[in-house]
């Protein structure tokens, strides 16, 4: 299926051999992702294409680092798409990815996606202190599709597995300053880790889902003209004719 394009600015797909610390972003912009931690890839557990990436709250994440206003979500059109299997919900909070300024320190929390202690997904925006939760307590222990999807009026939607759960205006006080991303922690080292698998991590400029129900992703995304991005020197194949010494189940 389609799903690289232009509008995509990250595109993990997780999909190298066990216990690996690669994970390379597999749309145009190239980013590197640095795994800190333990951060690797797991091939016992995925859903697609044998392998997901595995976080288990001990000091886990994944660095990303844009180009200046990349990353800024405020007043855009967006989405953060990714399969999630969670078993259980933090003592606070755990973040699964958070914007950092371009100041370097990463200490401004911008906008973040948070599983809570009260067993919901959050999307908030720090500056403006705005958020929009969805409870997700129904979904532990399965592979569950979560797209969090907003539009340049600010008004963000939370799918779970397809189904809109959750809405509500998230306004923002800053604008073309976010040049980079955690994926897995806060982006002022608070310890906030997420314990869980992560598979299929894109995020788009462009409102990917606009109604509900939709179906939600039957296989890993590729580009348009049906060839997918794998990791190993960023080769670009037909998913059909992947060289075998490429593709690592």
């Amino acid at each position: 299926m389609a799903g690289i394009d232009d509008d995509t600015i990250l595109m993990l797909h997780m999909n190298v051999a066990d216990t690996s610390t690669t994970f390379t972003d597999s749309s145009d912009s190239g980013h590197t992702a640095t795994a800190n931690g333990d951060a690797q890839i797991d091939t016992a557990l995925s859903k697609f294409g044998g392998a997901a990436g595995i976080f288990d709250a001990t000091g886990d994440f994944l660095e990303v680092t844009g180009s200046l206003g990349e990353f800024d979500l405020a007043g855009n059109n967006f989405t953060i798409d990714f399969w999630l299997y969670a078993t259980g919900f933090p003592a606070q909070f755990a973040r699964m990815i958070d914007f950092k300024d371009d100041s370097g320190s990463r200490v401004t929390n911008l906008q973040a996606v948070q599983l809570t202690s009260g067993g919901d997904i959050q999307f908030f925006e720090w500056t403006g202190g705005n958020s929009v939760s969805a409870s997700y307590s129904s979904f532990l222990n399965q592979w569950t599709h979560v797209a969090i999807v907003g539009d340049v009026g600010d008004t963000v939607k939370i799918y779970l597995d397809g189904v809109e759960k959750a809405s509500a205006t998230v306004t923002s006080e800053h604008g073309g300053i976010i040049n980079g991303c955690r994926i897995g922690e806060t982006m002022n080292n608070a310890g906030y880790f997420i314990n869980a698998s992560l598979d299929e991590f894109r995020i788009s400029t462009v409102k990917r889902w606009t109604s509900t129900p939709f179906t939600v992703p039957a296989a890993e995304y590729t580009d348009e003209r049906g060839n997918a991005v794998f990791p190993l020197n960023r080769s670009v194949y037909p998913i059909d004719k992947v060289p075998p010494a490429a593709l690592v189940w």
